[in-house]
């Protein structure tokens, strides 16, 4: 993954004039009986998401999630099932150089460190199911190596971060307007001593910075995952709405960018998403573009990315369409999540 280099002004932390694209709501469907069927011939889990925790060792073998992706055209539904769990690296992937870690500063002064520690994840998918019919149904299964620290770093605390920042802005509109940055390169000492002068009226801490930084490659991260699982790439052309002549006139190398759309971020039900143990859930709408196009609009619905959610980066829900807002409709909802058995000698 290549990863831009944050920067995020007054319009990209607190919120501007100007307005998203419309957006689909989050409306899951349950599975159908012969997709039910399907999962208990398969080993499935679709329900019971546990509840996080602060365990050493971050993502483990055996870590699961369980999601339920659902295309809608009209009133036509097709459902697929996927099961991602990670796994011991291979003889292979031990002998792969190690990832480099990444730091950042921000005009502010803080120093945010990227960690970067190679996983494994295995996936499978079982699908495609229509509403009672399985004659296309099949199963695929990959192997995705991904960067378990960019998954840890979740999008949840960026969203509690800047409605803060929002907060405090409409309490005093008199604040002075900061252009807040991160780069690979640090700020000097008096650029430093400015930008904290302006973020600590708005309540925008250390902390809140590290957060903000991390969401980005989180993000990149897990639609990284998702184009790199199979059958997955076929869901998506379904929705993005760019022609795929473009891509491939491009040599199938265009680049593609994800933006998260923090100013409009806000908290939403954690229960609607069989969240339990008081923990809180963010609506944080996104845009995909290909080849400088915009080609998908969204909402992801996203929770802390501590296990057992470290493997979708704490993201339990999306709901995506084209920018025009026509077209088919894609959803993905985590059903279940499960902590792996601790390897022998672990803490």
């Amino acid at each position: 993954m290549a990863l831009a280099v944050l920067a995020v002004g007054a319009s990209g932390l607190l919120r501007a004039e100007g307005a998203l694209p419309p957006l689909p709501e989050f409306e899951f469907h349950a599975p159908p009986p012969v997709l039910i069927s399907a999962e208990a011939e398969a080993g499935l889990v679709l329900e019971g998401i546990a509840l996080p925790t602060e365990r050493a060792g971050g993502l483990r073998p055996g870590d699961r999630i369980t999601a339920l992706v659902t295309l809608a055209k009209g009133s036509a539904l097709t459902q697929w099932l996927i099961e991602v769990s990670g796994a011991e690296l291979n003889e292979k992937e031990k002998q792969l150089p190690p990832l480099r870690t990444l730091t950042l500063f921000t005009n502010t002064g803080t120093e945010v460190f990227l960690g970067r520690t190679r996983a494994a994840l295995k996936v499978r998918v079982l699908g495609p199911y229509e509403r009672d019919s399985a004659k296309n149904a099949k199963e695929e299964q990959g192997r995705i190596m991904v960067n378990a620290d960019y998954l840890g770093l979740g999008l949840d605390r960026g969203c509690e971060s800047v409605i803060s920042v929002n907060a405090a802005k409409i309490k005093d509109p008199t604040l002075p307007p900061f252009a807040w940055t991160a780069r690979m390169k640090a700020f000097s000492a008096d650029e430093a001593a400015a930008g904290r002068k302006l973020a600590a009226p708005l309540g925008l801490t250390p902390e809140r910075e590290r957060a903000l930084v991390g969401a980005n490659p989180a993000l990149h991260e897990f639609f990284n995952l998702i184009s790199r699982t199979p059958g997955l790439q076929d869901i998506l052309k379904e929705v993005i709405d760019v022609p795929w002549w473009t891509i491939i006139k491009r040599g199938g190398d265009a680049p593609v960018g994800i933006m998260p759309q923090f100013r409009f971020a806000e908290e939403i039900s954690a229960e609607a998403f069989h969240l339990g143990g008081g923990r809180k859930a963010y609506a944080l709408p996104f845009q995909l573009s290909i080849g400088g196009k915009p080609a998908l609009v969204g909402k992801l619905a996203v929770t802390s990315a501590r296990p057992p959610l470290m493997p979708c980066a704490g993201i339990v829900g999306v709901s995506a369409w084209a920018p025009d807002g026509k077209g088919p409709r894609v959803m993905l909802q985590v059903l279940s999540a499960r902590l792996g058995e601790a390897r022998l000698g672990a803490p």
